[in-house]
């Protein structure tokens, strides 16, 4: 879901497409292709909340990582969605 957000993916076909075009990248990370069914339960079953705080937590760690050497840092967009 993070992916699906920092990518601006309007759907979860469009995430699951995209996910699957990365796929051949996944094992680097230990991650399996992942069915839109699987997203669509993932999203359903758990409260946003969950995808929200995980977002900043992630958010602050990479704004930390990235101030640290800020000649290297690439500009990054981040949209949330309203609530």
């Amino acid at each position: 879901m993070l992916f699906g957000q920092w990518s601006a993916r309007k759907s979860l076909r469009d995430l699951a497409f995209s996910l699957k075009r990365q796929a051949r990248k996944f094992y680097h990370l230990g991650l399996i292709a992942v069915p839109r069914s699987t997203l669509a339960n993932a999203n359903q079953q758990r409260p946003a909340i969950i995808f929200e705080k995980t977002y900043y937590k992630l958010d602050e760690r990479v704004s930390a990582a990235l101030a640290q050497r800020p000649q290297e840092a690439p500009k990054i967009k981040l949209s949330m969605p309203h609530h």
